[in-house]
């Protein structure tokens, strides 16, 4: 029986709280028998341990073409999934990188094979000081392929959101998403940020797949984003109910402190959740 099944049985015999509470503590005792919980003790050290500083969150939209990234050589930063191939990420240099959930969400769609090859570029790019934050659920393959022995991993696991309130940021607790943005941003709430800055997010994948690093992407997936949509049957309905969850999920994590910015390079995005923010004027004097 499928996720998508067992939701439709819940919907009909249980109230929408009710089955939410189940579907959370369905997640909760899955992740406490497949993952070690002894791996979320040490996130505590984190906890606001970036008071005070500001963070530039990177993403793959093709509109860091447009800004100088140089700019965030001095800077911290979160850079997340493919950013490591960015031509500049040796100037950048993330500080913190964070890597989506792979084998559980992605597993069926490509081979173990490709995404393992995928991650040994990633680590071999990042210098071992980058900090990486990564899912419980793929641990036994980073294991296995000995993967990251020389960088600091964090873990994280994700469970069931009812696209409710969002009190508290928790690594072991995660409110699970439809987009590694959500994730990232999550993080760095809980890593203190004062000011949070999102680049390259641009929310355009349903309209043409426009990517920054489609071409290496091609590289380790031997495939686009854009055939995979069509291999899912992913069509404009569900891109759009899916953007609708973002966005809802991106106003409850601004609740938290409201310090989050847009600084996206497009200036017609429709992505009018956070204050939008000229890029280059934050590092003028």
């Amino acid at each position: 029986m499928t996720n998508e099944q067992i939701k439709n049985i819940l919907d009909w015999v249980f109230p929408k709280k009710i089955k939410s509470y189940l579907l959370k503590m369905g997640e909760r005792l899955r992740n406490f028998y497949q993952n070690d919980q002894n791996l979320f003790k040490k996130n505590i050290e984190l906890n606001d341990i970036e008071n005070g500083h500001r963070c530039f969150i990177l993403g793959t939209g093709a509109s860091t073409n447009e800004q100088n990234l140089k700019l965030l050589s001095n800077e911290i930063t979160m850079a997340v999934a493919g950013f490591f191939t960015h031509e500049q990420i040796s100037i950048i240099k993330p500080k913190y990188y964070l890597v989506n959930s792979i084998f559980r969400l992605h597993g069926k769609v490509l081979e173990e094979e490709k995404f393992i090859n995928w991650l040994r570029a990633m680590d071999k790019t990042l210098d071992n000081s980058t900090i990486m934050f990564m899912d419980a659920s793929d641990k036994p393959q980073i294991d296995k392929y000995d993967l990251f022995q020389k960088k600091k991993i964090y873990w994280y696991q994700m469970e069931y959101y009812d696209e409710g309130h969002i009190s508290k940021i928790d690594l072991k607790h995660l409110e699970k998403g439809a987009s590694v943005s959500e994730l990232a941003i999550s993080i760095a709430l809980y890593l203190g940020f004062e000011k949070i800055y999102l680049l390259g997010f641009d929310h355009n994948w349903f309209e043409n797949g426009d990517y920054f690093d489609n071409k290496r992407y091609n590289k380790y997936f031997k495939t686009t984003k854009a055939k995979i949509f069509k291999k899912l049957k992913l069509d404009s309905l569900y891109h759009m109910s899916i953007h609708a969850k973002i966005f809802y999920k991106y106003k409850q994590l601004q609740k938290l402190k409201g310090n989050i910015y847009n600084a996206n390079a497009n200036t017609n995005s429709y992505v009018d959740v956070f204050p939008k923010v000229d890029f280059h004027k934050l590092f003028k004097k």
